[in-house]
């Protein structure tokens, strides 16, 4: 239980795990990068869900977002096209698309209303801000424009080449 990455295919943010009880019984969820999407329950157009049918269902990476988290909503499109990474958007909370079914996803999102965590196919968080920041487009193409493996595809085998 508890589970994650430390290296590889993610982002760190600087923070430390969270705490481990001394048997590992006990799992924290958390939105650190390199850790398990946490579940929580969540509706769109009566139809209940969990966090974890976001990920995957167009094939790739899901941009969660908090209720107010149109700017990153709207500068993932072009950060997907730009950097060839397929890359989803939902925003969850009070007057977003998702809304928050049983108020656990705000327990355990670690984000502000404006903030965002892309999520890997695996259901493993790639990177996370907890606010909207100055540029949100920046701040994505940054993310997966590094080269770690799995994030991001080189634009062209050009660059690849000394």
């Amino acid at each position: 239980m508890g589970f994650a990455y430390e290296d590889g295919a993610l982002v760190p943010d600087g923070t430390g795990p969270p705490s481990r009880a001394a048997l590992g019984n006990t799992c924290h969820p958390a939105t650190r990068p390199g850790h398990m999407l946490p579940h929580a329950w969540i509706e769109r157009d009566g139809e209940r869900l969990s966090t974890h049918d976001l990920v995957g269902r167009a094939g790739g990476f899901v941009l969660i977002t908090g209720p107010e988290g149109k700017a990153w909503c709207d500068t993932a499109a072009e950060a997907a096209e730009k950097l060839s990474v397929p890359l989803t958007t939902a925003r969850i909370g009070d007057g977003a698309e998702y809304a928050a079914a049983d108020g656990r996803w705000a327990t355990v999102r670690e984000i502000t209303d404006e903030g965002a965590v892309p999520v890997r196919p695996d259901h493993h968080v790639a990177w996370r801000s907890t606010t909207a920041g100055n540029d949100p487009g920046a701040a994505l193409d940054d993310a997966f424009a590094h080269p770690r493996p799995g994030l991001a595809r080189p634009h062209s085998t050009a660059r690849l080449r000394p």
